[in-house]
């Protein structure tokens, strides 16, 4: 008697069943993917556009800042005022406008006329700068050689001129004169 070959088929449908239902998953979540991915790209687009409109906005100000600076500043007067002390031991007040100096030496007895020197030197300053054109007051010393009397002289100058003044701008610097 001869044995049978026992022969195995394989049905093979719920298998391709099975590889079928994961390819459409697969599909299925690439392609909700990349639709997420895709309005997250134009979400983060828009936002970038907007940044760059604002940020063009904001240059586009500057510029403009900038011109009416340049403008007003064009006309300005820039005057240097410093305070030191004299070889002969008295002080000396001097006065830069530009490629203008004047300056004043004083002692002790001198204190009143040193102060109408330079609220004269100041005033020209300020009324050779056109209409609303900013002046800008420096005050430079060395606060080891200054007496303070000497310096509230120069400051109270320096305020008088400002409250008469809306124009001028004043700036104190400790050091000596460059």
């Amino acid at each position: 008697m001869r044995k049978r070959k026992k022969t195995f088929i394989a049905d093979l449908t719920p298998l391709l069943d099975v590889v079928f239902i994961l390819l459409f998953l697969v599909m299925m979540v690439t392609t909700r993917s990349q639709a997420e991915r895709t309005q997250q790209a134009e979400a983060a687009a828009e936002e970038a556009v907007a940044d760059a409109r604002e940020a063009r906005r904001e240059a586009d100000d500057a510029l403009a800042r900038a011109a009416e600076l340049e403008t007003l500043l064009k006309d300005a007067r820039v005057a240097e005022v410093s305070l030191s002390d004299n070889e002969d031991g008295g002080r000396r007040l001097t006065v830069t406008d530009g490629s203008e100096t004047s300056s004043y030496a004083f002692d002790w007895e001198g204190v009143e006329e040193a102060r109408a020197f330079l609220q004269r030197e100041l005033a020209r300053v300020v009324r050779s700068a056109p209409a609303d054109a900013p002046v800008f007051l420096i005050f430079r010393y060395d606060p080891a050689g200054v007496y303070e009397s000497d310096y509230r002289l120069v400051t109270g100058v320096f305020d008088a001129i400002q409250k008469i003044n809306d124009n001028v701008y004043l700036q104190i610097r400790e050091g000596q004169h460059e």
